[in-house]
C-alpha cells in the first residue's frame, strides 16, 4: 500500500469530540459537538487473489458531553472508539489488515487509551509463470 494514506478528520473545541483517523483510501470524518468522526476507509486490493480492504482509520474518541453517534472504524480493520460517556479505551485495529486503533473516550480528565493499530501484511506480486507465457 505504499503511497496510500489520507488525513484524519478535525476535532472540536468545547466538546472535544475527535475526528476519525485517515484511512489508506479516504479521509477521516471530522467530529462535531454531537458526533464523533468515523475513520476513513482503507484501500482495496486483490493482490492475494481475494479482494480485501486494508488500512482503515480508527474512529474518533469522545469527551463530555459525549457524542451521540459516529466513532466507527473505517472499512479495512479500523477500530471503533471507546464507549462515549464513559472512561473507555478504543478498540484495536484488526491484525493482518493494518487498521488504526479507535480513540479512547472519557468523561473528564484522563480516560480510556486509544486502541493499538493492527499489524499489516506483506504481499508481493512478481512474475508470470513461464508455462503461462507459452
Amino acid at each position: 500500500m505504499y503511497g496510500h494514506g489520507f488525513a484524519g478528520g478535525s476535532g472540536t473545541s468545547g466538546s472535544w469530540n475527535a475526528g476519525g483517523g485517515g484511512g489508506a483510501g479516504s479521509v477521516g470524518v471530522s467530529g462535531t459537538s454531537s458526533v464523533c468522526g468515523n475513520g476513513g476507509d482503507g484501500f482495496t486490493s486483490d493482490i492475494t487473489g481475494e479482494t480485501v480492504t486494508y488500512g482503515g482509520g480508527g474512529g474518533g474518541g469522545s469527551h463530555n458531553p459525549a457524542c451521540s453517534s459516529g466513532g466507527e472504524g473505517g472499512a479495512g480493520g479500523g477500530g471503533k472508539n471507546g464507549m462515549p460517556g464513559a472512561k473507555d479505551s478504543g478498540e484495536n485495529g484488526i491484525d493482518g489488515l493494518g487498521g488504526g486503533g479507535g480513540g479512547g473516550s472519557t468523561t473528564s480528565h484522563h480516560g480510556g487509551n486509544g486502541g493499538t493499530g493492527g499489524s499489516g501484511a506483506v504481499a508481493i506480486s512478481c512474475c508470470t509463470p513461464a508455462a503461462a507465457l507459452r
